[in-house]
């Protein structure tokens, strides 16, 4: 398969989150990094605000690895699990980043994608080495599974394959 995974981590208050993938076939992966409330607050534009949500909503932790392929398609790809003390809370966050996506990546178009939406963000002009970044998240039980990835053709069908790889290994045992 694409991705091997971890297994389910503990459930409990302050347990950790379930871990991202460990391997990622065509991808140099860096360690896991296990993160709190103010580090996935901090994505935010207004980090207060999504802090406060991510309390009412429950949020246990959060674990993300992030993936690069070299080569002349240069991509970055960083997968993060978020662990809820319920699906409701799970539930509420993911509301939360599909109807903000321009918090997380800036100005960002919603296209369609089956666990979607996924959104793009478009390179601006201003900055000449600027790559299409795409954001896709699902709910899995107590869980969100959000993937940020950023290279070339990564806003086109090569991105929701991705996207859609990421999801099945990711769903599986859950």
């Amino acid at each position: 398969g694409l991705l091997a995974v971890v297994a389910l981590a503990s459930c409990g208050r302050g347990a950790r989150a379930t871990q991202p993938p460990v391997a990622l076939v065509g991808f140099r992966g860096a360690p896991t990094v296990e993160l709190d409330l103010g580090a996935v607050a901090a994505d935010a534009l207004r980090p207060s605000e999504l802090a406060g949500l991510l309390e009412e909503a429950g949020f246990v932790g959060a674990a993300e690895r992030a993936y690069t392929q070299p080569g002349t398609r240069s991509r970055r790809v960083v997968v993060r699990v978020l662990r809820f003390s319920h699906p409701a809370g799970a539930e509420r966050y993911l509301a939360w980043l599909r109807s903000h996506p321009s918090e997380v990546v800036g100005e960002a178009t919603a296209i369609p994608w089956g666990s979607g939406p996924a959104f793009v963000h478009e390179p601006g002009g201003c900055c000449p080495k600027e790559q299409p970044l795409l954001l896709g998240a699902w709910r899995v039980g107590p869980e969100v599974v959000r993937v940020i990835a950023t290279g070339p053709g990564i806003d086109g069908p090569e991105g929701r394959t991705l996207l859609d790889r990421i999801h099945a290994e990711l769903r599986v045992g859950r």
